[in-house]
């Protein structure tokens, strides 16, 4: 499942004038607003949810405003402990959306692969009960059918879709990036201790180089051998240098079933509440080995979860 085109030095990437089909960069007064009528029949969104009820309500409301029903082909709610959670079975229904679930917590990975399995479009989104979607319909609707366009010309293999300008809380890749990379304005301090950690952790400087795409519009200038831009607004890295998150993203329901199928083999000791969590089990050297053309535009979702989820 390797990635022809991208160089073991980083390098490889295509230009944007080597694209047969060039990506799109849409604004509110461009084709956006076409776009926003045309529906996306081969996507399906997965929402995982587990004993969170009103942070589901708020989920499933921004789905509302995005217009997500008329947009996608395919929608669906698992439940977790589906019989202990008649509240989040209600709100699902309420919204209008399929709801399957398991009669017992299957843990993150458990859940993702489950709610993965239910769907049967082409492309798929997984979307964790606490992501909700904060662009505009017109928005929301060119930056999926830009993704989808993507992935079906075999441009990218995964397209982030996170918001880069308002990701909510918890977003901890700026941080950890600027142990390494100091972001402008930085302490003298600060630049000379990353200059320390790029000394004596070289690879790990690079791989911290490519989290930037998901914060930083304009990585591709301060780290092109690891980021390159397709559009304005649209950066390409690799899994070489990027990890795996569980945040909302659109890829193949291929090659997500290939990337489950290898986390369940893993052979990890690492668990969160007692479960294996996906990121843990996918991220290590045969992840980055593939070299899985990963891309980030503008995006569309924001992090926000009412009360706590029961574990650290």
């Amino acid at each position: 499942m390797g990635v022809a085109g991208c160089a073991q030095d980083g390098g490889g990437f295509p230009r944007e004038d080597e694209l047969e089909h060039p990506v799109r960069a849409d604004t509110e007064t461009g084709p956006v607003g076409e776009r926003a009528a045309i529906p996306l029949p081969d996507i399906g969104i997965g929402i995982l949810t587990w004993r969170a009820p009103q942070t589901l309500r708020k989920t499933l409301a921004s789905h509302h405003e995005a217009g997500i029903a008329d947009l996608l082909g395919e929608r669906l709610v698992y439940v977790q402990a589906m019989e202990d959670d008649p509240d989040s079975v209600a709100i699902a229904r309420e919204f209008g959306y399929p709801v399957q679930g398991s009669a017992r917590n299957l843990g993150i990975l458990g859940g993702i692969d489950a709610v993965i399995r239910a769907l049967h479009s082409p492309y798929v989104i997984l979307n964790e009960n606490d992501c909700q979607i904060s662009a505009s319909p017109a928005m929301a609707a060119s930056e999926l059918h830009s993704a989808r366009d993507m992935l079906a010309t075999d441009r990218a293999d995964i397209v982030l879709l996170r918001s880069r300008s308002h990701p909510g809380n918890p977003f901890s890749a700026r941080k950890k990036a600027a142990r390494f990379h100091p972001e402008d304005g930085a302490s003298v301090a600060a630049r000379l201790r990353a200059a320390g950690r790029r000394v004596l952790r070289p690879e790990k400087a690079r791989r911290m180089a490519g989290r930037a795409i998901r914060f930083d519009a304009e990585a591709h200038r301060r780290h092109p051998a690891q980021i390159i831009e397709m559009a304005p607004g649209w950066l390409m890295t690799t899994s070489r240098w990027l990890p795996w998150t569980n945040n909302p993203c659109l890829l193949r329901r291929s090659l997500f079933l290939d990337l489950l199928d290898r986390a369940a083999a893993a052979e990890t000791r690492r668990r969160v509440n007692g479960f294996k969590n996906f990121e843990i089990e996918v991220n290590g050297p045969w992840w980055r080995d593939q070299e899985l053309r990963i891309v980030q535009g503008p995006g569309i979702f924001t992090h926000d979860r009412i009360g706590d989820r029961g574990y650290a």
